[in-house]
């Protein structure tokens, strides 16, 4: 079986650590892994390194599916320039995965299977589709994250690891300030950072200026060494997240032996083991409290034994076989799965602790728009008239009040009338 893994931007997230190790696993269990991106990034030597990658334009994307490179394509559900596929005939067997954000595009017209990466992501997307959501929760290679031998002496590490400049999404200033409450406890201040900023970036407020001793970007091939130097010391990691589709970070750090302190929400409340893996707090916490726990946790240090069992018990929970044998068994069907309920028009979060992950649903639809348009202009430029066409014209009915925002109405235009000049030289 031969499964693309498209994303438009090989980042550096928790999406391209998944792609990876689902390839490797596709690999090892008999399937043929192929990676597909537009832009490029650090980590796109390592996706080369793992298998057959490819690096080019949508127009390209849609000649290898017309030429039928792949039988199944497996995309980020909140991925804009996926949208394009499900406009081809004969529609290409797509499976959509929620990583972290919702989609209300996905349905049985346009797509095969939808997924989401915890039972939180599932339950909160499924009023948005006639598709069944499946939670299929991610796994990891439990042989490249390993606990340490043995616990060292010396002042203990409070640890971040993610996107400092997402501030939306991870939140770094939060724990800035809470770091900052720490000052004078004998702790140390490590930052791992997929941006790779300074303090050139965050020079006001929320943040707070705090001694931090390492911040810099991290290989992802080096992250195991580095949480198990973070479980060694005696230390802890820190996640600030207000919401997470999967959080990749406390489940390595667990397999690697360190505990993760996090706020009990979507996403986190599955990959933190509350009392085993790590410890939850409330989201509303302030960060004095948040401070408080941290040194309530530095305080009771783990041994050699308690790091074992921790890093035991997140392989059994997070299986990398599991995810991609669960993967493989929906990429197989013939007949997709329809929900009991038709979707939710307009959709209505359920609670206010999820309300920030319906904002983003409302604010990338505008990005979605302009994205949309630079692809009807490369379909265009490659001769792909009709399909172009046919995107452009959903974006107009689709987005109505978005295609009437002053830059996008006046591209829209030109677009349209390029249409017509096309169609009176005979171009269909």
């Amino acid at each position: 079986m031969r499964v693309l893994l498209f994303r438009y931007l090989c980042d550096t997230g928790g999406i391209s650590t998944w792609m990876q190790e689902h390839a490797r696993e596709l690999r090892r269990q008999g399937a043929e892994p192929h990676f597909w991106f537009c832009i490029a990034s650090v980590r796109l030597d390592e996706f080369r390194e793992l298998g057959p990658t490819t690096l080019a334009p949508m127009p390209e994307l849609v000649r290898a599916i017309e030429a039928g490179a792949y039988d199944v394509i497996h995309i980020s559900s909140t991925d804009p320039r996926a949208e394009l596929l499900s406009l081809m005939e004969p529609r290409p067997k797509i499976v959509a995965s929620n990583r972290g954000a919702l989609s209300d595009y996905w349905q049985s017209r346009n797509c095969f299977a939808r997924t989401a990466v915890s039972r939180g992501m599932a339950r909160l997307d499924q009023p948005l589709t006639d598709l069944v959501v499946e939670p299929v929760p991610n796994g990891f290679d439990g042989s490249r994250f390993t606990p340490p031998d043995a616990t060292t002496s010396g002042t203990p590490i409070v640890a971040w690891v993610g996107r400092t400049t997402d501030l939306a999404g991870k939140d770094f200033p939060r724990f800035t300030r809470i770091a900052s409450r720490l000052a004078g406890r004998s702790v140390r201040l490590w930052v791992a950072d997929g941006h790779g900023a300074d303090w050139s970036q965050f020079a006001a407020p929320p943040c707070a200026r705090v001694d931090i001793e390492r911040w810099e970007r991290v290989p992802h091939v080096a992250m195991p060494e580095w949480y198990r130097v973070v479980a060694a010391s005696g230390g802890l990691v820190v996640m600030t997240s207000p919401s997470e589709g999967f959080g990749w970070v406390a489940v390595e750090a667990a397999a690697s032996g360190a505990r993760t302190l996090a706020p009990n929400v979507v996403g986190l409340t599955e990959t933190v083991i509350d009392g085993v893996t790590g410890s939850l707090f409330p989201p509303d916490a302030s960060d004095d409290e948040v401070a408080r726990r941290i040194l309530e946790m530095l305080e009771q240090r783990d041994g050699v034994v308690e790091m074992r069992r921790r890093s035991e018990v997140a392989r059994e929970t997070f299986s990398l076989e599991r995810m991609t044998r669960a993967y493989l068994e929906i990429y197989a069907r013939t007949e997709t799965r329809l929900a009991a309920n038709a979707p939710a028009v307009p959709p209505v979060p359920p609670d206010p602790a999820n309300a920030v992950v319906f904002h983003r649903l409302q604010a990338m639809r505008k990005w979605r728009v302009r994205t949309r348009l630079d692809e009807v202009s490369q379909l265009l430029e490659a001769d792909y008239t009709t399909l172009a066409r046919r995107l452009w014209w959903e974006t107009v009915t689709r987005f109505p009040r978005e295609m009437l925002l002053p830059d996008t109405r006046r591209l829209g235009f030109r677009l349209g009338l390029r249409f017509g000049s096309r169609w009176l030289k005979g171009k269909r």
